[in-house]
């Protein structure tokens, strides 16, 4: 299922520091929105870390 709503699509996709109300209420009102969202926000964190880790390694390697 693609997301459908602006407010949704503005958070899956990491454009937002927080949810509107709108968006909270659609969220809360669709299943499969929610998991997408949810899912989308997990997978940016692990990118993240990733990313930080890379860096921080490289950082470390430079050091030595």
């Amino acid at each position: 299922m693609e997301l459908k709503d602006a407010h949704s699509t503005t958070i899956a996709t990491g454009t937002s520091q927080g949810i509107s109300a709108p968006t909270a209420y659609y969220l809360s009102h669709n299943e499969d929105a929610r998991a997408i969202t949810v899912n989308h926000i997990a997978q940016q964190q692990q990118v993240n870390t990733m990313q930080i880790y890379a860096e921080t390694s490289k950082n470390i390697n430079e050091w030595a």
